[in-house]
This record gives structure tokens, sequence and C-alpha cells, in this order.
């Protein structure tokens, strides 16, 4: 992502929670998780520290991670009877298995050449870097409950000025990402030069708040320039 743009979507971003969401690095970082969580002969297991025994996860009949009703993973351990018990630890920030990503809320197929290069954030990133999907989780707290279309009509307020004068445009659809309705939202920002730039986003409301997926193509002339849903839509959603 050029610094230019980096430097406008904060502008209009970061009167808002969610300015993480479009200005991560496109180049790929380490993750801390990844000598935490790891497959081995098809089995996934879990160190609750560095350094500490391996714990093996509780899988599905497809290998998937099995979370509880909270989202957390479940490890095995044997008890002093010899009888196998699990016990829930919080689900880490991701788990990169080839070409699946997962975190807590859901699991993800890459596309062909895309990777995830968050640091301990989920930011899909294709081969040439030009296109990015980034996600984050916006939680309720004691003052606010999140839902995606309050986000957006408090997005809209704050940034009237900017709409007003024709800098920014915003349009709003609703849609279905892998099953569940979503508000698909469609940024065109008008740079100083009369270039522009589109964002997509999407908003799922989730029992603890809002799931935020922003998405971004530096190449596209027009807005729907790539088809982001067709990867959203390979969403498999754990909670």
């Amino acid at each position: 992502m050029t610094e230019r743009k980096i430097k406008i979507f904060a502008v209009l971003l970061s009167v808002t929670s969610l300015t993480a969401a479009l200005l991560g690095a496109c180049g790929k970082s380490g993750d801390k998780n990844a000598d935490l969580v790891f497959k081995k002969n098809g089995k996934i297991y879990y160190r609750l520290n560095e350094g500490d025994d391996a714990y093996e996860l509780v899988t599905d009949g497809n290998g998937e991670t099995v979370v509880d009703e909270n989202g957390n993973m479940l490890w095995k351990v044997t008890d002093a009877d010899g009888n196998d018990q699990t016990h829930p630890v919080s689900f880490p920030a991701y788990i990169n298995d080839g070409r699946t990503v997962s975190c807590q809320e859901f699991s993800i197929t890459l596309p062909k050449g895309w990777s995830n290069t968050g640091n301990l954030k989920v930011m899909l990133r294709s081969s040439d870097g030009t296109k990015g999907i980034d996600y984050q989780l916006m939680e309720n707290d004691d003052e606010r409950t999140y839902k995606g279309t309050d986000v957006v009509a408090e997005l809209e307020e704050l940034l009237a000025p900017q709409i007003e004068e024709g800098k920014l445009v915003i349009e709003k659809e609703d849609v279905q990402i892998a099953g569940r309705d979503a508000l698909k939202v469609t940024m065109e920002v008008t740079e100083e030069d009369g270039g522009k730039i589109f964002s997509e986003n999407y908003y799922l409301d989730h029992p603890q708040g809002c799931m935020f997926f922003s998405c971004l193509d530096e190449d596209a002339k027009k807005p729907g320039s790539f088809d982001f849903k067709a990867i959203l839509d390979t969403i498999d959603f754990r909670v």
C-alpha cells in the first residue's frame, strides 16, 4: 500500500475505532504464535508458553480445531486416573495451515498466491501486495454495543464534511457473506489530484460485537474491480 493512500485512509478512519484495519504494512511480519500452535502428523498442538510441553488440541473429523460456545479451543489432558479430559484455552490470534487461516470467529480459504501477513492479526494480502483484506472484531464493552449499521451511521456523521465536499462517497448495500447477513459499504475517496481510491467494507453482527472486514485494491479504477466477496464467501464460521 502506498504511503499516500495510507495517509488518506488514516485521516478518514482515525476518527473511529477502525484505524488499524487499513494501516497494516503489506510486507510479511513474524507471528510469535508460530511456535505455540503447530501441526504435526495431522494433529494440531498448542503450547501454553514458549518451551512448555505441547498439548494436543481436540479436532473434528475434518481435522478442524474444535471450539466451545465461547470460541475457546479445547486441549486434551490425561488425569491421574488415566482418563482423557479437555480444558478450554483462548484461541490464538490465528492459525496458518496451508491455504487456510483460522481465527477465533472463523476459518477462511486463501486464493492461490495470497498469504496472511499480519502480526497477531488476520491481514490477507495478494502476492503482488496490491490487494488486501484486513479483519478485526469490534467487541462490545460497558459503554458501547457495536452493530454494523450503527458503526456506519457514526462514520457518516463524523465524515460529513468530506462527504459534503464531494471528497468521499459512501454507498451501502445489504448482502450475505458465507450465508450470514452483512452490510457492504463502498467508500470512494477523491484525492487532491482527482485520483480515486475505492474500499469495500463488510460488517457482520456478532454476539460479542461486530465483525469488520476491510478490503482495498490499489489498482481499482471503479468500485467492484476485484471480487473480494468471493474470497469472503469461503469463510467457515466457527462461532
